[in-house]
């Protein structure tokens, strides 16, 4: 976590207006015989009196009492011989002999850091203090490396949901300290910090050598605090120096009760406080937006802001924080989420503040209206609606295990610009399209309540015409495999619906490209068949190829072990036909092979296709395969997409094996991909002997996307 950089200039400022400076010296001053300098004035010695410790000698001047000679239990003070126990020595001082020196705080340390290198590697490790139970003190120096990495020193410790703890610092041999506090990764060991948890607390001071600040811990785990250089903890911001000395009191204090917050009701409170505001969640309807007002513009900068919350269950429900600098402030979005059933906390903080002073703040929490629904497989469900004032429409279905969920809108004569979102009971995103339809396969792990979102992904609230159409379908998938190289597997006398179609979902127990047959079992019907890669939504092929009662067949993109393949047969509602899965296994392209005499040997199939998996290492990659032909063979050539999806605009040139080119072909594959021969002509016949493949891409064509990038290489053995 770090603190902005433009705010350097700023802080530093700060810091050393609020350290002070130094004042030019004056004129030397030498008073004469019986006199004595007080103040910038010569006085007679007779009425000068001398500071503590000092006494006015038979000269007129101040001298140290140490130069009285005082008996055993005795000290010199104000030119007489006292008890020492009469002297009291000031806050963080302790009496040394005669004189009241500053106290070595070191000697109080419990937790010393741990040997170099201690973070990550060997952290020290403290417990956190019971309430009321003397301090736990932590202590260290940090000294900047050799090659200049900073010198972190880390202490872990464990902690639970809403432990409230006091951390006090101080430094030595550096203008002020600092400390930052983040959480580990979960079962993690050394410490890893946990960047996706978005918790990470800063302390510094303007004020004051010393540091120090409350903080809440949001949920139980381990944490660690860092110190070092202060400028490696602030993002560049010099505080500290390169080599000094650091002491921290850490201690457990009591979290006040939390204030509870009215749904619609804004709640105006003070961050400084760390008070959190409580809310109460039951049922099945517990879908809320948190809003943080945001500063005014005229407000003085106080820190960098932050909204957190903790559900009852103990976990975090999100941390954000605005992004705060001397030029202004952008506010933190409104926050959704599906709370826990029982007693939630959302927390005001911040990453860093300025000061001591109070941090006002203006929550408010709204109740999101949303519309349940229950889908009956194979039955569609229609409805017309028009978008709500804030241009988003919320839909709450139950999804069956092994299932596949539809929403496709129409909007004629609408001002809508669509978009569709899957979220799942936590209002995690799991899919989503601009655009007016969307379909997803929801496996056996993926079963439960779903948050269908329409919205207009540009609304203006001048918007006027947002009327829409909206069809949701779930229709079941028959589970199919999972379906290993060399065992097919059918399935015999399958129906389709009412609505005219069945889905199964094909489970590849290998990486390979799969085939689906699906065979009427009358000759009057005709079938369609399109597919789909696990959650994706893109159809990757559909054919409607063969006449009524002839089979269709449907070729995968590459699959790997584990993969779901949703297949979708149409046709008349309640036909019958028989389906079949058959996977092939899949060679691999061996790098380097951007040379002729390089090129990745393939062994063809005595018939059907032989797919390689190969990828483009950059954008100037050029791939060489070769294969051999004993005897005159029809054959196709062509590149395809990549496992997922991947589309290139790609060139395939094929030459014979010292490299004459035969034939070449740029886009009369799918989409830009290549095949040899053009699609006008079923196959090419060649001769026997050896031969080599080219392919590479089309310059720096739009359908070319920088960097690598995965692609297929098909050869197919006409009979």
């Amino acid at each position: 976590m770090q603190i902005h950089r433009g705010l350097s200039a700023f802080l530093v400022g700060l810091a050393l207006a609020a350290l002070g400076g130094c004042t030019a010296a004056g004129p030397i001053v030498t008073c004469g015989d019986g006199t004595t300098l007080s103040n910038g004035q010569c006085l007679p010695s007779s009425i000068v009196r001398c500071g503590d410790g000092t006494t006015l000698s038979a000269e007129g001047t101040c001298q140290p009492n140490s130069t009285l000679t005082c008996g055993e239990g005795t000290v010199a003070k104000d030119g007489a011989c006292v008890p020492a126990s009469v002297i009291t020595c000031g806050p963080g001082t302790v009496l040394t002999g005669t004189a009241c020196t500053p106290e070595d705080l070191m000697k109080r340390v419990t937790v010393p850091e741990a040997s170099e290198p201690n973070f990550p590697a060997t952290n020290a490790t403290f417990t956190i203090p019971e309430i009321g139970a003397p301090a736990v003190v932590l202590g260290g120096f940090v000294n900047k490396t050799a090659d200049g990495e900073a010198d972190l020193d880390g202490f872990t410790f464990t902690a639970k949901r809403l432990t409230r703890i006091r951390i006090a610092a101080k430094a030595f041999g550096s203008p002020t300290a600092a400390f930052l506090l983040q959480p580990c990764k979960a079962g993690v060991t050394p410490c890893e910090l946990d960047g996706v948890a978005n918790f990470g607390r800063f302390a510094l001071s303007t004020e004051s050598r010393d540091s120090g600040r409350n903080i809440v811990i949001p949920y139980d785990g381990t944490y660690v605090l860092l110190f070092s250089d202060s400028s490696n903890l602030s993002g560049g911001l010099t505080m500290g120096g390169d080599s000094f000395s650091y002491f921290a009191e850490v201690t457990q204090v009591a979290q006040p009760a939390p204030v509870p917050l009215s749904v619609g009701t804004a709640y105006s409170g003070d961050g400084s406080l760390l008070v959190g505001n409580s809310i109460d969640a039951e049922g099945d309807d517990r879908l809320y937006d948190f809003t943080l007002a945001p500063d005014s513009p005229t407000a003085p900068l106080l820190g960098q802001r932050a909204l957190w919350a903790t559900g009852a269950d103990g976990k975090m429900l999100f941390s954000v924080n605005d992004e705060s600098d001397i030029f202004g402030t952008t506010p933190i979005d409104t926050q959704r989420v599906v709370l826990p059933v029982g007693t939630s906390q959302v927390f005001f903080d911040y990453v860093f503040r300025l000061g001591d002073g109070p941090i006002p703040y203006v929550l408010t929490a709204a109740k999101v209206a949303t519309t349940a629904k229950t889908l009956v497989p194979g039955t569609p469900d229609v409805q017309a609606a028009t978008l709500a004032g804030d241009g988003e429409e919320l839909i709450v279905v139950d999804v069956a295990p092994n299932s596949v969920l539809t929403a496709t809108m129409s909007q004629v004569g609408s001002d809508i610009r669509p978009r569709i979102e899957f979220r799942n009971d936590k209002y995690e995103e799991v899919e989503a399209v601009h655009g007016p339809s969307m379909t997803r396969f929801f496996g056996v792990a993926e079963a439960g309540r779903y948050y269908v979102v329409i919205k207009d992904r540009e609304f203006k609230p001048t918007d006027t015409a947002l009327t829409y159409t909206l069809e949701l379908s779930t229709n079941p998938a028959l589970p199919v495999g999972p379906v290993s190289v060399g065992a097919d597997q059918s399935l015999t006398a399958q129906a389709l619906d009412t609505a005219g179609q069945a889905f199964f979902a094909v489970y590849a127990g290998n990486s390979g490209i799969a085939t689906v047959t699906a065979t009427p079992t009358a000759a009057e019907v005709d079938l369609t068949a399109g597919g789909l890669l696990n959650d994706r939504i893109t159809v990757f092929s559909s054919v409607n190829t063969a006449g009524a009662g002839a089979a269709e067949q449907l070729v995968s993109p590459s699959l790997s072990t584990g993969d779901v393949y949703l297949v979708r047969v149409s046709g008349t509602p309640a036909s019958t036909f028989d389906l079949t899965v058959h996977i092939e296994e899949m060679l691999s392209e061996e790098e380097p092979n951007n040379s002729i005499g390089a090129a990745t040997p393939i062994t063809l199939k005595p018939v059907g296709q032989t797919i390689v998996s190969a990828a483009f290492s950059s954008g100037g990659d050029v791939d060489f395969y070769g294969f051999d032909l004993s005897q005159p063979t029809n054959v196709i050539i062509e590149t395809l997409p990549g496992p997922a999806n991947e589309q290139y605009d790609t060139i395939i040139e094929l030459q014979d094996s010292s490299g004459t080119l035969l034939e070449s072909n740029d886009d009369d594959g799918a989409g830009n991909f290549s095949r040899i021969p053009v699609s006008s002509q079923p196959s090419k016949l060649l001769a026997a002997g050896s031969y080599r493949v080219k392919v590479k891409l089309y310059g720096t064509s739009p359908s070319n996307p920088p960097g690598s990038g995965a692609y297929l290489l098909g050869i197919t053995v006409v009979p």
